[in-house]
């Protein structure tokens, strides 16, 4: 079994599947800068490494105060990420306390470590692979119709706060032009945007704090170009992820694999289901390792 690509996805998989091998483009791992809480510990349960429980406050912040999740804000909200109207993470914003786990600052580390001298680099990947795969590739690299313009790209801006904190918090600006969530983990502020932040103060206001209780990093954003889904034909995605398993060998996991807004408890669970499928006959009971 190969297992396509070198991200959290892979990894995971790498974990589960301790006898397949990665293969991707590039032998480097680049940790994702974004927002990482997890709903359930079953990422723990798949990689035996540990995670923080830790309560988590929500709100929604309209420039002015903090209001309830309605369907204005909401609206306004999945248009500025996605560009078309989706149920999003703003819904939960009801100011209730909710129980998320984080994961180990060196989570990067620890993931690689699973697959330490399984990572096998190549020129390209093989559209025609002889071998099963779990491809974490984006679905337009099996079928470019479905066309990469569909990505929203994030801007992740990370601060260091200079006063004494121990909070879990985030914050949802519907109506913001470009930022549209902060988070708060301890003493680490990140804001995510549409566009690099000019107006830190509208960013931190909500929070009750300044641009002086926050310390700007060296690098003042990452990049992530594939952030945010975008519409797609629901119909289609599922056609083009069949006929990948059926016709290929193909096993879709991760976001833009299957096209779907997920998290990492997601898709542990994906890798069960996909565990299930392979178990159904003798070859695939084979291939779990």
């Amino acid at each position: 079994m190969q297992i396509y690509g070198l991200g959290c996805a892979a990894l995971l998989a790498a974990a589960a599947f301790p006898k397949a091998r990665i293969v991707a483009t590039s032998g480097l791992f680049v940790p994702n800068k974004a927002v990482f809480r997890f709903k359930s510990t079953a990422f723990t349960e798949l990689t035996g490494i540990p995670l923080t429980a830790i309560k988590v406050s929500k709100g929604i912040w309209d420039g002015a105060q903090f209001i309830a999740p309605n369907i204005r804000a909401a609206n306004a909200y999945s248009l500025k990420v996605s560009g078309g109207l989706s149920d999003r993470s703003i819904w939960d914003a009801t100011g209730a306390g909710e129980l998320r786990y984080l994961p180990p600052n060196d989570l990067g580390q620890r993931l690689l470590a699973l697959a330490k001298g399984r990572i096998d680099v190549v020129p390209k990947y093989d559209a025609k692979p002889e071998k099963t795969v779990i491809s974490t590739l984006p679905l337009w690299w099996w079928y470019p119709a479905f066309k990469r313009s569909a990505a929203r790209p994030v801007y992740v801006h990370e601060y260091t706060l200079t006063v004494p904190s121990s909070v879990h918090e985030t914050v949802y600006y519907p109506y913001h032009n470009f930022i549209y969530r902060a988070t708060i983990d301890g003493t680490v502020l990140k804001v995510e945007s549409t566009a690099p932040l000019a107006d830190l103060e509208a960013a931190v206001e909500p929070f009750g704090l300044s641009p002086y209780d926050v310390q700007v990093q060296d690098v003042p954003y990452t990049r992530i170009s594939l952030g945010k889904l975008g519409g797609i034909d629901e119909d289609a995605r599922r056609a083009a992820i069949r006929a990948l398993t059926l016709e290929r060998g193909v096993y879709s996991l991760g976001r833009w694999s299957t096209y779907r807004q997920i998290g990492i408890d997601a898709i542990c669970n994906d890798i069960a289901a996909i565990k299930s499928m392979l178990a159904q006959d003798a070859y695939g009971r084979a291939l779990l390792g």
